[in-house]
């Protein structure tokens, strides 16, 4: 995880669920819809003429999880935002 980056950091615990859709046009899964209540927390978000990157790590087991929780309670990384994928 770079550090130079600056983390976007909550005013309170923000808790949302949403759905992943096809996209058709692009025929691919590559567009993530915030919800009003993400956008709420985050105005900057809103700002077309801003520019935000992401990193996304998926661990395979929760040993590794573990050591990155041991990092973050050090202040090596930023706070992450969870997000669990769920099939319906």
């Amino acid at each position: 995880m770079n550090l130079s980056k600056k983390p976007l950091v909550p005013r309170k615990i923000v808790n949302v669920q949403g759905k992943l859709h096809y996209n058709e046009s692009s025929q691919a899964w590559n567009k993530l819809k915030f919800k009003k209540e993400l956008l709420n927390e985050f105005p900057q978000l809103k700002q077309k003429m801003s520019h935000f990157v992401y990193e996304m790590q998926y661990f395979r087991d929760p040993k590794d999880f573990e050591e990155l929780l041991l990092r973050l309670k050090k202040g090596v990384v930023g706070l992450p935002v969870l997000m669990w994928i769920w099939e319906e």
